[in-house]
């Protein structure tokens, strides 16, 4: 009996000791693709200054224009949308 208990103590004792001393989880994705700060965004750009005056509007002009605002937007995430945020936000004729 007592080498039952022992035998189950030393399965858990490496258990514990392999289970505590793995590595950390990897970072979530969001973490692992933010931009680095001043990184070049030509498409979030050219979004946000097609949306801007459209960021009241319900629906996809305003998805594109907070996609485009958003720092934390990659610019791989913009230049997926691009043209469908463009076509969503037409020119506006200024007065």
């Amino acid at each position: 009996m007592n080498r039952l208990f022992a035998s189950l103590f030393a399965s858990s004792a490496v258990l514990f000791t392999v289970a505590c001393g793995s590595s950390p989880p990897p970072a979530s994705p969001t973490e692992a693709s933010a931009p680095a700060p001043g990184e070049p965004r030509p498409s979030c750009d050219a979004i946000d200054e097609a949306c801007d005056p459209h960021e009241d509007e319900p629906g996809l002009p305003k998805e594109c224009h907070d996609l485009a605002e958003s720092k934390a937007t990659t610019e791989a995430a913009c230049a997926a949308r691009k043209d469908e945020c463009l076509a969503a936000c037409p020119p506006v004729a200024k007065q």
